[in-house]
């Protein structure tokens, strides 16, 4: 809930994040999406090692999906007739 919280308010109050800020920010809204899928496929492995392992590669995959999902909300007049502009 962290990273939704920085993003709505980040769009309703016309803030620009730094990108580690923004970085922050998926890592606690899509990324801890991510990473709990990862950790509940440690838990079903029973390695922890695993689990490591796939959380480090979970969170970079949840980077890449939000950061790609934000610069089609920006960028894709196609993505905007679909969902909106600017909107998440």
């Amino acid at each position: 809930h962290r990273g939704q919280n920085a993003d709505i308010c980040w769009s309703e109050h016309s803030l620009c994040p730094t990108a580690n800020e923004y970085i922050e920010m998926i890592d606690h809204k899509t990324g801890a999406l991510f990473k709990a899928c990862a950790e509940l496929g440690s838990i079903c492995s029973g390695d922890a090692d695993v689990g490591k392992k796939m959380c480090e590669q979970f969170i970079e995959l949840g980077r890449y999906f939000q950061i790609r999902d934000d610069l089609c909300n920006i960028c894709d007049p196609y993505y905007w007739s679909q969902k909106g502009f600017y909107e998440d």
